[in-house]
């Protein structure tokens, strides 16, 4: 065994363990869950402390640097925060000169020189573009909400800004850019969930990044991207990216499908449906129990295979439609269709067969499951 220098336990919660070495104990960290990155900058600002704050999420790291509480730079290995991207989204490069530059990276060049040399950035504007990228980071990590934060104290940046606009006000920028970020996603709704194409041509014209999104949407063909999967490809920024994919959703271009999981609970609602629906229709008599079955055993051919384990004699095996679905072609979505007519025609058949009275406690209580 090789002997483990000794450590101390920053955090220790069930899926997240932070340590650090006693010799270079840190000022403070904290789950995001529990403190945003606005309230840890807040209390920086208020003790005015000297060091950096480290945010650590899923993708990478940032890093934000503070002497006496003021806000003097930043880093990032997050590929939205280059500072070619941060120029592409401010409007200041198109996609074209974008990824000619990036060549030049390639070559063992900074992205700054790059630009300059070749005339997309003049000398004098590069100052400006790296106060831009530092501020497109502090705005970044005040929206992340997983992850975690550590700050160690009397680390500085090698290269120090001067903003000229003190770190309260990017403070309250940022918390505005936070709530602005919260009301799109309510708009749009989780990120995780796929994103399909209804049309690869807008009817109206989009900005480079909306352009970007819809692209990105349209060449996933074999696998299915999420709308966080789309925006970290496109290499935009957490807001402007939500932004630019609600705008496709509002315009018909693309839209958000349920989640597995979300799918999953649909398949199992309506099954509990189908079977309230049937045992309706059994009480009543009249065999109208038995039609539906007959349909429910000779099914059109695009309902075939979703249905072909599945049986009427008894209640559907809610947990067993949803491991069927598995295990057919289009998985969840197809057996949410082939429920979906399944659950018509039973309906249908109350209507016609049933008392008034009794078909629509029937139907709100199928509403009622959420089928």
């Amino acid at each position: 065994m090789t002997d483990q220098p000794e450590r101390t336990n920053l955090i220790d919660a069930p899926e997240l363990l932070i340590q650090a070495a006693p010799s270079s104990p840190p000022w403070l960290a904290c789950d995001l869950e529990v403190v945003g990155v606005a309230e840890l900058v807040g209390t920086l600002i208020a003790a005015r402390r000297t060091g950096r704050l480290e945010i650590t999420d899923a993708a990478g790291a940032r890093s934000l640097f503070f002497e006496s509480g003021e806000f003097t730079g930043a880093a990032s290995n997050h590929s939205a925060d280059r500072l070619g991207e941060v120029l592409w989204r401010a409007g200041r490069l198109t996609l074209d000169q974008l990824m000619i530059a990036a060549e030049g990276v390639k070559e063992g060049k900074m992205i700054g020189r790059a630009l300059v040399e070749l005339g997309f950035l003049q000398p004098g504007e590069l100052r400006r573009a790296l106060i831009d990228q530092a501020v497109q980071v502090f705005q970044a990590v005040c929206v992340e909400e997983t992850g975690y934060a550590i700050f160690r104290a009397d680390l500085f940046h090698k290269n120090p800004i001067r903003f000229g606009v003190s770190t309260k006000k990017l403070v309250e920028s940022a918390v505005a850019s936070t709530r602005g970020y919260r009301e799109l996603v309510r708009k749009l709704g989780s990120l995780d969930r796929p994103v399909d194409v209804i049309t690869p041509v807008a009817k109206e014209p989009l900005d480079e990044r909306a352009t970007a999104v819809l692209q990105l949407v349209a060449s996933a063909k074999k696998k299915e991207l999420t709308g966080r999967d789309i925006i970290a490809k496109a290499n935009l920024a957490r807001v402007e990216g939500v932004r630019a994919l609600l705008t496709l959703v509002e315009m018909g271009c693309v839209r958000m499908r349920a989640s597995a999981a979300d799918e999953a609970l649909r398949i199992k609602r309506l099954c509990a449906a189908i079977n309230l629906a049937m045992a309706a229709l059994d009480d009543a008599g009249f065999g109208v129990g038995a039609q539906v079955r007959e349909h429910f055993d000779s099914p059109p051919p695009a309902f075939e295979e979703a249905l072909a384990n599945l049986t009427l004699e008894r209640p559907i095996d809610e947990n067993g439609a949803v491991e069927q679905a598995k295990f057919i072609a289009g998985g969840q979505q197809a057996m949410i269709k082939a429920l979906e007519a399944v659950l018509d025609d039973a309906l249908l058949q109350a209507a016609d067969t049933l008392p008034e009275l009794l078909t629509q406690k029937v139907r709100e209580r199928v509403k009622a499951l959420g089928a």
